[in-house]
């Protein structure tokens, strides 16, 4: 009989919207039903999972998920109601993940944009 496919999440260390996933992930109590790949942003590691993952989007971005053989996905939240559709956990029953989400991933994502106003308006 064949191996049970378990999904893989392709994890930056170091980003925020990973973080809300793993959050996700465990307070879930799903870790023994995925395999994780963490790596260090501009590590070797970071640039061969990019090029992995290349081929399924016009545009890498992290935390993507292998949730079928071949069949990726990225996107924090889409990623987090693909798990609640089939664990049937839902992210609005946890408050770690809502504490982050409404504090240090919300301050998180304003800073960013931000910067990236700022960024824009300096000349790119």
């Amino acid at each position: 009989m064949p191996e049970a496919f378990i999904p893989t999440l392709y994890l930056n260390h170091r980003c925020p919207f990973c973080l809300k996933l793993m959050i996700y992930i465990a307070q879930a109590g799903l870790w023994d039903t995925v395999r994780l790949r963490i790596f260090e942003p501009g590590s070797a590691e970071h640039e061969a999972t990019k090029a992995e993952l290349a081929p399924y989007f016009s545009k890498v971005s992290f935390p993507t998920a292998e949730v079928a053989p071949g069949d990726f996905r990225n996107e924090t939240d889409a990623l987090i109601a693909y798990f609640e559709s089939r664990s049937g956990k839902k992210a609005t029953d946890m408050p770690l993940l809502d504490y982050y989400a409404t504090g240090v991933f919300k301050q998180v994502t304003e800073l960013f944009q931000e910067n990236m106003r700022l960024k824009g308006g300096a000349g790119g």
